[in-house]
């Protein structure tokens, strides 16, 4: 057997570093990586005599290691991973517990790996702590969210509100406007924090509640309190409204960012805009925040989707529809027998 290390920048170029230099039917062995953020491929071939030692030596760089138990399953799922984007450590920690217990195929690896990874909450009518509070950056797609909650509300036969805070913004209060008269729903317009909490205690009990805020920006100090503000003596569940497909570390700026301000899940939005979840989703998790919803439509009918460890998978794996299936399930090499007959 022929084994080789390879180290590189990213998951990406290491396994490019792997095909060319041992080819598509190389066996990933193991996964590491390094303090200073590199990634290292220990990679095998099958059909030449072993050029290095089978136990991986130490380098002088720490690492933390993500041993496999199936290396063709770890080989697919951070390929996988890789294509949506994950931060590299998350990566390897769903790919590693994945790989403990592989099943059939990629997706059933997926779903006690994602359990043990994310925690997950609920957006359904039914759902205990049934309003809400949306915040996120302008143009996120907080408004469109809010209506949806609304129609799911509205279609179990239940009485909804919606708050607006963008009563300033003529063309956000229109379209707001249009949203609930053809749900059926309430809206009201708080223009003071004074007005916002008086709608809030004044709604039925019964119902759902929805607070659709204005557009944030939580790295102005100024935007920051006022929401910290806003947020304070507040029973609802605090939700930020996040579009997919963003850049990774800007993604996980703002979601720590409103996290600190009390935000305590998430929604992804916008998600049929993109085919890669791991910026979006790679933030919540850095943030700290529950995963509860995925807004995959623009039309207020198609309800947000709950998001589970099932559904999450079943999302990836939609995502990934222009990644070779060969590379995501590579074939292991059938292993000769080192015995003459």
């Amino acid at each position: 057997m022929r084994l080789k290390r390879f180290s590189a920048g990213s998951l990406r170029d290491a396994m490019e570093q792997v095909r060319a230099s041992l080819g598509d039917d190389a066996i990933i062995l193991a996964t590491e990586e390094a303090k200073d953020g590199r990634v290292c491929v220990t990679a095998a071939l099958d059909n030449e005599p072993a050029e290095l030692p089978v136990t991986v030596p130490s380098t002088k760089t720490e690492a933390t290691a993500f041993p496999t138990s199936d290396p063709a399953h770890h080989h697919g799922i951070l390929t996988l991973l890789d294509h949506h984007g994950f931060p590299n450590k998350l990566a390897h920690q769903i790919s590693s517990r994945a790989s403990q217990t592989p099943q059939s195929d990629l997706q059933e690896d997926l779903g006690p790996a994602l359990t043990s990874t994310f925690t997950f909450a609920s957006v359904a009518p039914e759902a205990q702590g049934d309003s809400f509070f949306l915040a996120g950056l302008p143009g996120a797609g907080k408004s469109a969210v809010a209506a949806k909650l609304a129609a799911a509300a509205r279609l179990a036969g239940r009485p909804c509100t919606i708050v607006t805070l963008d009563g300033k913004k003529s063309g956000g209060l229109a379209q707001m406007t249009a949203f609930t008269e053809a749900l059926g729903a309430e809206l009201e317009v708080a223009r003071t924090l004074s007005d916002l909490r008086r709608t809030v205690q004044q709604a039925p009990k019964e119902g759902r509640l929805v607070v659709d805020d204005s557009g944030r920006n939580p790295f102005d100090p100024e935007n920051a309190e006022h929401l910290r503000l806003t947020l304070e003596n507040l029973d609802l569940r605090c939700v930020l409204v996040m579009a997919a497909g963003g850049d990774l570390l800007d993604s996980i700026d703002m979601a720590r960012a409103f996290a600190d301000l009390g935000l305590k899940e998430a929604i992804i939005s916008k998600a049929d805009l993109t085919r890669r979840m791991g910026s979006a989703i790679g933030a919540a998790h850095a943030a700290g925040l529950h995963i509860a919803g995925l807004s995959a439509s623009p039309h207020i009918g198609e309800a947000v989707q709950d998001l589970s460890a099932t559904t999450l998978a079943n999302a990836l794996m939609k995502g990934s529809d222009s990644v070779s299936r060969s590379s995501l399930t590579p074939s292991v090499p059938e292993r000769k027998s080192q015995w003459k007959q």
